[in-house]
């Protein structure tokens, strides 16, 4: 159970980090046909904004992927066994 959240954690991160790193490929997410709340960030801020809003939104999402992840660690190592 511990393992499978350290993994959601560390992938939660991943994508985060790639979508700050990268101009074009968190453009290419917020445009997706999948992503509603990147649709209505688009129409209602613009492209640019939205990206912009977007990345912040992904700060805090790799906060939490990292937290996750240290969570679950410290407590698979309490684990009586």
């Amino acid at each position: 159970m511990f393992l499978i959240l350290v993994l959601i954690g560390l992938l939660i991160s991943y994508f985060c980090f790639l979508n700050i790193r990268s101009e074009e490929f968190a453009k290419k997410i917020i445009q997706a046909k999948w992503n509603v709340e990147g649709r209505i960030a688009i129409k209602s801020l613009g492209i640019e904004k939205a990206t912009k809003f977007m990345k912040i939104k992904y700060i805090f999402g790799l906060f939490f992927g990292i937290g996750l992840t240290l969570f679950s660690i410290s407590n698979f190592q309490t684990l009586p066994f």
